[in-house]
């Protein structure tokens, strides 16, 4: 993965980040390791954009989540900002 050079959680909305980083720490908790809000916000992301699917109950936040940060990320605002975050990782 390409080095990141912008901090990836600062482009999801305020309330959306607040869940997101909910969940990191509970995922933190459950695996017992440190999980950056860089790494975690890409894999959701990553897995938003490619659609991938939970379907484990136990992980339906998770899955809720990657749900909602697909709506955003489709929407205008949430396009604008990919192309921010896309330019930025390039520099």
């Amino acid at each position: 993965m390409a080095e990141i050079k912008t901090k990836v959680s600062l482009y999801f909305p305020k309330d959306l980040f607040k869940k997101f980083d909910k969940l990191r720490v509970e995922n933190e908790a459950k695996l017992g390791v440190t999980i950056s809000k860089n790494e975690f916000a890409l894999k959701l992301i990553t897995d938003a954009i490619n659609g991938t699917e939970v379907e484990s109950s136990e992980q339906k936040g998770s899955a809720d989540i990657r749900r909602e940060v697909l709506e955003f990320f489709r929407s205008d605002e949430g396009k604008e900002l990919l192309k921010d975050l896309i330019q930025n990782m390039k520099k």
